[in-house]
């Protein structure tokens, strides 16, 4: 049955002494693609110039090949036996180019050599020398590995491709989500990532909040849905949630705007009047401007938790806002979804939205939010 797969390029770069090596670890990657690649939703395709670039007239010859295989490339796999290979005008040879340009543009480079034993006829001397000071280079930059066989190459790439799968994944993700990822890996599946989303958890949600909220710019706009659910949560902006608050503080203190519309149900809107009031007001001295919408007004497909920040990510919390019965919680990058929710966020924001009209200003300081907060706290206490 059809499957879906990322596909990586892989390319494969080394001098002509190992034209059969190179086909060698197409061969080794086409076999891991099978036993591993399928299980975990990844796919290498390799190439190289031999298979991969077309002719191209009026600029140096590895120019070209970097600009047709390297910036196209995901990973480079680059290998060196006797020899380094032929100069470029701007680097030993086209295969050191390519590690270099490689590096530059941030690919993974696995780099290794052959120690097997090289034939009298076939030994160049200025070459070898050229070969074990490029060598002396590499060991105060990075880590590479030697290989004596065929063999032996294969075992030691099937298990550096492996290992190479999660900082591919991460490339797929964009900043500021990237280094949340790494902070909690077991919550970006490959799955997940060919999807354009990340899973939060209730101990991992802030951290994820904080770093989007750290990236947004003057001018960036924010859109929250919340749900006031007095008899179950009353406490939750005045402890718990005053956290996110000290974030979307230092958020708006940057220009970043930011609009939190307060779900509540009818009843709630009807008893709790006042204590509404008193959470909007918290609201805005923490800089944000909230709206109040009545949750019976809303369709079932709105009754959902969700965060649209600006035009980069979507927070989506998958259960009801009063059943509190929790599915999953993702962060989405898909311009589709981020303009569905958009979509949605206008839609709750025209249902019978309820103005508070609370004379207050934005705090300078926060200190002011966390005392008001420790009020508030008290004065629900008593519910």
């Amino acid at each position: 049955m059809p499957r879906n797969a990322t596909i990586y390029k892989l390319l494969v770069s080394c001098p002509s002494d190992l034209n059969s090596t190179r086909n060698i670890v197409k061969e080794i990657v086409l076999e891991w693609n099978t036993n591993t690649g399928s299980n975990e939703g990844i796919w290498f395709e390799p190439i190289d110039w031999a298979t991969h670039s077309v002719p191209q007239y009026g600029k140096r010859p590895q120019a070209i090949l970097n600009e047709q295989l390297i910036k196209d490339s995901d990973i480079i796999v680059a290998l060196f036996w006797a020899q380094l290979g032929t100069p470029t005008g701007k680097a030993p040879s086209g295969t050191v180019e390519e590690i270099i340009v490689g590096q530059k543009l941030n690919k993974p480079v696995l780099l290794y050599f052959s120690n097997r034993s090289i034939p009298k006829n076939e030994i160049k001397p200025k070459e070898i020398i050229r070969l074990n000071k490029f060598k002396e280079i590499c060991k105060k930059k990075g880590l590479y590995r030697e290989f004596r066989s065929h063999s032996e190459l294969k075992n030691i790439l099937h298990r550096h491709l492996t290992s190479s799968i999660n900082k591919l994944r991460y490339m797929d993700i964009p900043n500021p989500l990237n280094n949340y990822c790494k902070q909690y890996p077991n919550l970006s599946t490959a799955t997940d990532i060919r999807a354009q989303r990340v899973r939060t958890t209730a101990e991992s949600f802030m951290a994820a909040s904080e770093a989007i909220f750290s990236s947004l710019k003057k001018g960036d706009e924010v859109i929250t849905t919340d749900a006031v659910n007095l008899s179950q949560f009353p406490l939750y902006w005045a402890i718990e949630g005053l956290e996110y608050l000290r974030i979307n503080h230092e958020a708006t203190k940057r220009g970043v705007k930011i609009k939190r519309i307060f779900v509540a149900q009818e009843h709630d809107l009807k008893d709790h009047k006042e204590i509404i009031q008193e959470l909007c007001r918290l609201q805005y001295l923490s800089g944000v401007t909230p709206i109040v919408v009545k949750y019976e007004d809303l369709d079932k497909d709105l009754r959902r938790e969700f965060a649209v920040f600006g035009h980069s990510f979507v927070d989506e919390v998958i259960y009801d806002y009063f059943s509190q019965e929790v599915v999953d919680n993702y962060i989405w990058w898909t311009p589709q979804v981020i303009e569905n929710f958009k979509r949605k966020a206008n839609l709750i924001e025209s249902k019978n939205r309820l103005d508070y009209k609370i004379n207050v200003r934005k705090a300078i300081n926060f200190k002011k939010v966390r005392e008001y907060a420790e009020g508030l706290r008290m004065k629900f206490e008593k519910l």
